[in-house]
């Protein structure tokens, strides 16, 4: 099994690439291969890093994952897991039960398709086929979204895995019963703007701590009209 943890990057965010190369990467070690994906640029690329034809703005990242795993599939990768440059990963314990299922992480439900949310993500080698010929539809700009559209028109659902840790704004995190017990992935997204550094999160990752338990929240005020952020209470996993 060749197994591929693909960060999506781009040289504005050079710095993130870089915390993750000083936190989470090393312990990879030669379990699997990591390789951070960005546009080409107007130097060498680092031997860790892949550049792809695309632009590399925030719109164009359908683009940049299809190539992504284009070129995963021509050397030879069967899986693979999509990261953002923000994300840290626990490798241990990632690697000690990876998937069975084709389509695996934080599942958001949001109408009218479900979609993994493209902080962590894991596909398998027919996954990867599937979005790699696929078209990508005019003006759509969220990557995560194109990925499981195109995998649900193929049938493949995605499993939701509560170790892939999504720190959202309040009040959604509330109405979200997160733990960093056995986490494999976590992200902070809370506002757009991360709050913690490579070394928190994987602080965090490590301790393997349950979060006290979410007070009440009233999702008929927030997740049912807004319809976001995948609230396991407002639309449970299929």
């Amino acid at each position: 099994m060749k197994l591929l943890f693909a960060v999506i990057t781009c040289e504005r965010f050079r710095h993130r690439a870089d915390a993750q190369r000083t936190t989470w990467v090393p312990l990879v070690g030669d379990r699997a291969t990591v390789r951070f994906f960005l546009a080409k640029q107007g130097r060498e690329p680092l031997p860790d890093e892949i550049f792809l034809d695309c632009p590399d703005d925030y719109n164009s990242l359908p683009l940049k994952v299809k190539l992504m795993f284009q070129w995963a599939l021509a050397n030879g990768f069967q899986k693979v897991v999509k990261l953002d440059d923000d994300t840290c990963v626990h490798a241990d314990r990632f690697l000690a039960s990876v998937p069975q299922q084709s389509y695996v992480g934080f599942v958001n439900q949001t109408p009218p398709k479900p979609w993994c949310s493209g902080f962590a993500y894991y596909v398998d080698e027919r996954a990867m086929r599937i979005v790699a010929d696929a078209p990508i539809p005019a003006g759509e700009w969220a990557e995560d979204r194109f990925v499981g559209g195109v995998l649900h028109d193929a049938g493949i659902k995605p499993t939701w895995d509560r170790r892939y840790v999504l720190l959202l704004p309040p009040p959604a995190q509330r109405s979200y019963p997160y733990s960093f017990e056995n986490v494999v992935a976590v992200c902070d997204c809370r506002d757009g703007v991360p709050r913690y550094t490579q070394a928190q999160l994987m602080e965090l990752a490590v301790q393997s701590a349950p979060a006290p338990p979410p007070p009440p929240v009233d999702h008929s005020r927030y997740c049912q009209p807004h319809k976001i952020w995948g609230c396991p209470h407002c639309f449970r996993p299929a």
